[in-house]
């Protein structure tokens, strides 16, 4: 009985909203999917983002991308979201610099090497926006 119980709770805790496999090496981006249309979505993760104490730098309403300016978050990551929504999936990257006095230009982040970092912090914030959505999924974006 106590094995059913917890095989139970293992199916239903991997259906939760906001349920995230681990992060594959090499990750580039990461997808949330939802049944929400396009448009509400769109204003939903904009808004979330503000919320977020996150500036949008550029909008387009009609394309539903945007990226916001970049900001510093803990461990000296300085990150540039950018976000795209197409038929109900947010995809999200993300850009910057890991190290404050790094002189070198923005770069994307990818879950290796010296980008793990920045890709630690869009991944909690995909993580954060995805709790508000019933039966999101959060798949990474592996080249």
């Amino acid at each position: 009985m106590k094995l059913v119980l917890f095989i139970l709770l293992l199916i239903v805790g991997q259906s939760l909203p906001g349920y995230t496999q681990s992060i594959p090496e090499g990750a580039t981006g990461i997808d949330l999917q939802t049944a929400t249309a396009d448009s509400s979505l769109y204003q939903a993760v904009q808004g979330f983002l503000e919320t977020q104490d996150y500036v949008i730098e550029e909008a387009d309403e009609a394309r539903y991308t945007l990226t916001t300016e970049r900001r510093e978050e803990l461990n000296n990551v300085q990150i540039r979201v950018l976000v795209t929504v197409t038929d109900g999936t947010v995809h999200f990257t993300a850009a910057g610099r890991v190290s404050a006095g790094d002189a070198a230009s923005e770069a994307p982040f990818v879950y290796e090497n010296d980008t793990k970092a920045g890709f630690m912090v869009l991944n909690r914030l995909v993580d954060l926006f995805a709790k508000s959505f019933d039966l999101a999924t959060i798949e990474y974006d592996v080249p």
